[in-house]
């Protein structure tokens, strides 16, 4: 391929030359040029979903022996069923907490719970006088834009 040749620009030219060449042609309606649109980027969509599937269904098929329990890679060592059930019934945090630290945990989800009602009591009243947020985060007026 030469350095001039560029894929994108081709590709979306040519797509421009279709949407023109569709959009002139009085006997397509604009619906039909619509689902066909939206039929493609699905087909394409399945295509990859199936695509991906057969591919984890390969990849766990292989796995069963794909690491050699003997040396599985640097810094992995290898782990019996009894380390594997022991890591996932460990109890990693403590049956109960003091009354204080109960206490601390409340006051903060309530801290928590009042920033929030009143960041979305902001938002709304913001969205009432008629403003609309941008990606940015920043408001303007709904008919500055």
């Amino acid at each position: 391929m030469s350095k001039d040749f560029d894929y994108k620009k081709i590709s979306l030219q040519q797509f421009d030359n279709l949407l023109t060449d569709l959009l002139s042609c009085d006997e397509i309606p604009p619906q039909e040029i619509y689902d066909t649109i939206i039929k493609s980027v699905r087909d394409s969509v399945n295509y990859h979903e199936h695509q991906l599937a057969r591919s984890k269904e390969i990849l766990d098929l292989l796995s069963v022996d794909y690491f050699p329990r003997s040396n599985p890679g640097p810094g992995i060592t290898s782990a019996t069923q009894k380390d594997w059930n022991s890591f996932w019934e460990e109890n990693w945090y403590p049956e109960e907490y003091t009354k204080e630290q109960e206490r601390e945990f409340n006051l903060k989800e309530q801290e928590y719970q009042d920033k929030r009602a009143k960041l979305d009591a902001t938002y709304s009243d913001m969205v009432k006088r008629g403003y609309i947020m941008t990606a940015d985060g920043i408001w303007i007026k709904s008919g500055d834009n």
